[in-house]
């Protein structure tokens, strides 16, 4: 293995345990977990009388209008930009530059976990998400729904679509936290946009 790939994974390797472990990254999964919470609530509450239908129409409202648009966004903002600009505030980004490591190599590691992080978070909560909004129906029901009908396909398409969002949120917020001073400002600017 090369040098460039071994300085890959070694940045990779310590900015996923940073990442995930970090105090500052709870309200991460505070937030991708928020919309989890109403749907085991109906799942624990809900009424085995209920359409299944209904159900998937209230999991694509919740998807479309919260999660992909304020969740996955937010969580992207807190994820990426800290890569970078959270190491200049901590003081310890210099010691990526005072070894011998290209910058590109930094910057594709540092992306890398941070991706790494957010598929796992985000996709990780639709899956509990599904399950806590379809699990409340019958086994044979479910079945017939995953298997034989749409289900799987549109798990999968929701799955897709989180993992999208984390790479092209985290692309845009990543060169954000690289190449300003404050990047919530243009986070700002692009979530009125």
């Amino acid at each position: 293995m090369n040098l460039w790939k071994r300085q890959l994974l070694a940045i990779i390797k310590i900015d996923l345990a940073r990442t995930f472990f970090s105090k500052r990254g709870i309200w991460i999964y505070f937030l991708a977990l928020c919309p989890a919470i109403p749907m085991i609530g109906h799942w624990v509450f809900g009424n085995a009388r209920d359409s299944l239908g209904e159900d998937a129409q209230i999991f694509a409202g919740i998807f479309q209008f919260f999660y992909l648009r304020i969740a996955i966004f937010f969580g992207c903002v807190g994820i990426f930009m800290n890569l970078i600009r959270g190491e200049m505030l901590d003081k310890s980004l210099h010691f990526y530059l005072l070894g011998p490591v290209r910058r590109e190599v930094l910057v594709a590691g540092k992306f890398l976990s941070g991706m790494i992080a957010a598929i796992t978070i985000f996709c990780g909560s639709v899956l509990i998400q599904w399950v806590g909004i379809f699990v409340h129906h019958s086994p044979e029901l479910l079945s017939s729904y995953m298997f034989s009908g749409p289900g799987m396909s549109h798990l999968i398409s929701y799955l897709l679509a989180a993992a999208l969002a984390c790479v092209g949120y985290g692309a845009v917020f990543l060169w954000a936290g690289v190449r300003y001073r404050n990047p919530l400002i243009p986070a700002a600017g692009i979530l009125v946009w």
